[in-house]
């Protein structure tokens, strides 16, 4: 996921002041299978030369539950285990995805679609829980064939095929809601070559706003994810416990932002900024 990348990269650049020895990172390709010492873990973790660990994205609980079990403190960033809480940096996703519908909304669209993967991602499923509290608050019911949610990956490929579907159904939806920025560019590319026209016919909209959201034809209109702010809180927080041997966990929801363009906006050149009234405190 690009914007995990990008939040790993704030890490490794964090500064940390004068906390002794290092502050290390596993990001989104860490996925290994097992935990036991010696089999796949990060070298880092075998030979225990760091004093704390950020995990960007989900990787496998027993990654999770074996640095625990070291003693290491850890911070979580865009991830959070139910059985157990560590301290996590989280997208504002309710926020963001109550936007992104909530304007789809308010622009005219009542047929509204979703696709999504991976729902057993904490932020992918309150997305898509999101778009559907929404559009019940404004009493609208979907039609099931406009949801898809069983693509394996979030990837521009998947997001066509989903999208493929979806257009191929009887009854079309006039915009769809895509969970993350490449299943949205993927929409794109699908709905052009079935002959859409963007917004005209179908209206996208995705969540991210990774840069090469504002280069694909039309701009895709997305929630921006404020990740240099949570590689920031993500080293901070790390630093505040390892200084203070704190133990008490704390979460922060990082604030997201719906960047209007031309996906949803049609060809004026609008750019515009959106944000709803905050459920849930963020920073």
């Amino acid at each position: 996921d690009t914007h995990l990348r990008r939040v790993c990269e704030l890490v490794r650049n964090g500064r940390i002041g004068k906390v002794k020895r290092v502050i290390s990172h596993i990001g989104p390709n860490n996925r290994t299978s097992s935990a036991k010492k010696g089999d796949s873990m990060p070298r880092f973790l075998l030979e225990r030369n760091v004093d704390g660990v950020i995990i960007a994205g989900s990787v496998n609980e027993k990654i999770i539950e074996y640095i625990d079990a070291l003693g290491i403190p850890i911070i979580l960033v865009d991830y959070q285990l139910r059985q157990k809480p560590y301290s996590a940096i989280l997208i504002d996703n309710r926020n963001g995805a109550r936007a992104a519908v909530s304007h789809l909304i308010q622009i005219g669209h009542r047929r509204i679609g979703f696709i999504g993967a991976d729902l057993k991602h904490p932020s992918i499923a309150e997305r898509f829980a999101t778009y559907k509290s929404t559009l019940e608050e404004y009493g609208i019911a979907p039609d099931p064939s406009w949801i898809m949610t069983d693509q394996k990956d979030l990837t521009i490929e998947n997001g066509c095929d989903a999208a493929e579907k979806i257009l191929s159904a009887p009854s079309r939806p006039d915009a769809l809601f895509a969970a993350n920025d490449a299943m949205a560019i993927g929409c794109l590319h699908c709905a052009k070559r079935e002959g859409q026209r963007i917004p005209e016919d179908i209206a996208i909209v995705g969540f991210d706003d990774v840069e090469v959201s504002s280069h694909v034809e039309p701009r895709l209109t997305s929630v921006r994810v404020h990740k240099e702010e949570m590689g920031r809180l993500a080293v901070r927080r790390l630093v505040d416990i390892l200084r203070s041997k704190a133990t008490t966990e704390v979460t922060a929801h990082v604030q997201t932002e719906l960047i209007v363009r031309e996906s949803t906006a049609g060809r004026s050149g609008e750019y515009a900024t959106l944000t709803v009234e905050a459920e849930s405190e963020v920073v």
